[in-house]
């Protein structure tokens, strides 16, 4: 979890969740608030040769892409059904 605090609170965050995706390191931002360029800056710092990922839409989005992230498409979620009986 990273966050910063200002005077009434914190003013910035997110959860990182750290893993590897086929010999990539990739951190995901969840719940992120506030500036995101730093919020980037902050992974970045901590996770240099990770990719920063995220799922966001509205607002999030928006400041998501003034922070100098690209969209790359929809979400897709694959489900896998169970092996049968």
């Amino acid at each position: 979890m990273l966050g910063r605090e200002g005077d009434a609170g914190f003013t910035d965050g997110a959860i990182v969740h750290c893993t590897d995706i086929g010999g990539t390191p990739v951190a995901g931002l969840w719940n992120a608030f506030g500036a995101w360029a730093d919020i980037a800056d902050a992974v970045s710092h901590r996770h240099p040769e990770a990719w920063i990922v995220g799922y966001e839409r509205g607002a999030g989005l928006y400041a998501a892409l003034a922070a100098g992230f690209t969209a790359i498409g929809p979400l897709r979620v694959w489900n896998r059904q169970p092996a049968r009986p």
